[in-house]
């Protein structure tokens, strides 16, 4: 269950960095936006993690964490998906509810599955398991940089296809993830004393 949540959360801080580094170029070259316009716009999917991030952890206890941590990897990659669909001229409302939607379920992903990390390891490898989870971020986080960085060399960000490749790239980073998070049902299953 331990590995499973740390997979989970590599893949997920994968799919944030990769989308977060993107967006601005999508936004600026692509769509046109300003630079003021560009940061008001992406500040939706903080917000909405704010929003969601205390129901979240109302939840944990009350059902599975891999199962919140894999409804919220779903509705993340859904968002991160139709944002790699924009229509060519998007309205601000169009790119502000799938930021929406991107950060609500990323928020439903990381606290229960925090606590699935931070829980499942004995209490004298607490303080390790924390250590753990910041090096699973911090690994994800940077390969989604270096992923970006090969995407742009190949599709250079003025035309908006490595933006949008990014963006499909970060969605199978969040599935895969999701999937990650599932497996911990079966897990924690087969785990469970008989």
């Amino acid at each position: 269950v331990f590995a499973l949540s740390m997979g989970a959360s590599m893949g997920a801080f994968c799919a944030q960095m990769l989308a977060y580094l993107a967006l601005p170029f999508l936004l600026l070259e692509t769509h046109g936006r300003s630079h003021l316009q560009a940061g008001l716009l992406i500040t939706a999917w903080p917000l909405a993690i704010a929003a969601v991030a205390p129901w979240a952890g109302r939840l944990i206890g009350r059902c599975p964490d891999g199962l919140l941590g894999g409804i919220g990897m779903a509705v993340f990659s859904a968002g991160l998906l139709l944002l790699a669909r924009l229509p060519l001229q998007p309205s601000d409302l169009d790119l502000v509810w799938r930021l929406a939607l991107c950060g609500a379920g990323f928020a439903l992903f990381q606290s229960p599955n925090n606590h699935t990390i931070v829980t499942t390891a004995p209490l004298a490898r607490s303080g390790a398991a924390s250590g753990m989870l910041g090096t699973a971020r911090l690994v994800g986080q940077t390969g989604g940089a270096v992923l970006l960085a090969t995407l742009f060399t190949v599709w250079p960000p003025q035309d908006g296809w490595g933006e949008t490749v990014a963006l499909y790239l970060a969605a199978a980073c969040a599935v895969l993830a999701g999937i990650s998070s599932g497996l911990r049902l079966r897990a924690s299953n087969t785990a469970a004393p008989r």
